[in-house]
């Protein structure tokens, strides 16, 4: 009998331990149902319009949009998860869609010809998450592009850039432009094989035009830009960062374009 008590003791004990154990505090509650509710209520972020949305909103298409004190807040928010320089792509958008850009997907023909360009053929590969699109049919996207190291011990080389890619008059031939090496700008005085002169950038033909005064003029005004790849291909211009994209980049390029 007196075991029997003994075990029945042991198991109360432990039932004891146990309840006690696993209380919870009246904070630990709180908290516990507030990650609950955060878990049932999950909310999307879209930057295009400042909303935090839910799933089936999102799916649907469908949100009302919030006033700009929330939406001041929500940006604030998604801020804290960004690097840096996914800060400045960031800061770049927003910037597009207040000068009345809206985010599009680049369709396959675009993809094709974007492939044909020599800004971009020159890389290993390249590829886009986020382009955006005006009335004017101005596109504006960040290609990553990837190039191996040509020598060893160097590293790969991996960014983001930011392009331009708008519509000018005609001129009938296809035109690259990059910035002068210093070994071009010091034999540029013995040479005169430039079908268009600039001070800073160095032009190459790939097809002659038959129709380049309006291309000059607008070379003129972008040569005193730095770090830029210049291509135009008949009514084509595309206009390319080489390093990765701050705000003043797209506002020197947007200067560009549209003056």
């Amino acid at each position: 009998m007196e075991t029997v008590l003994t075990g029945a003791a042991v198991i109360l004990a432990a039932l004891i331990i146990v309840a006690f154990s696993t209380t919870k505090s009246k904070s630990e509650k709180v908290e516990e149902k507030r990650l609950q509710e955060s878990l049932e209520d999950v909310l999307i972020y879209d930057p295009e319009t400042g909303a935090k949305i839910t799933l089936e909103q999102a799916e649907s298409g469908n949100w009302l949009l919030p006033d700009q004190e929330l939406k001041d807040k929500y940006d604030n928010d998604f801020r804290k998860f960004l690097d840096e320089d996914n800060l400045k792509v960031h800061d770049i958008e927003i910037k597009l869609r207040a000068n009345g850009f809206r985010r599009q997907k680049l369709s396959e023909h675009q993809i094709s010809q974007l492939e044909n360009t020599s800004v971009l053929k020159k890389y290993d590969s390249w590829s886009y998450q986020i382009s955006y699109i005006n009335q004017s049919n101005t596109v504006v996207f960040f290609p990553f592009v990837e190039l191996g190291a040509k020598v060893r011990g160097e590293d790969d080389y991996r960014e983001t850039q930011l392009m331009f890619w708008t519509s000018i008059e005609d001129c009938g031939g296809h035109f690259y432009f990059r910035e002068k090496t210093s070994i071009e700008r010091i034999t540029e005085i013995f040479r005169n094989d430039d079908e268009i002169k600039l001070n800073n950038y160095e032009s190459f033909v790939l097809k002659k035009g038959y129709s380049v005064i309006p291309l000059i003029r607008l070379m003129q005004k972008i040569d005193k830009e730095k770090s830029l790849e210049i291509e135009v291909n008949n009514n084509n211009l595309f206009i390319k960062t080489v390093m990765k994209p701050t705000i003043v980049d797209y506002d020197r390029i947007n200067k560009a374009v549209n003056n």
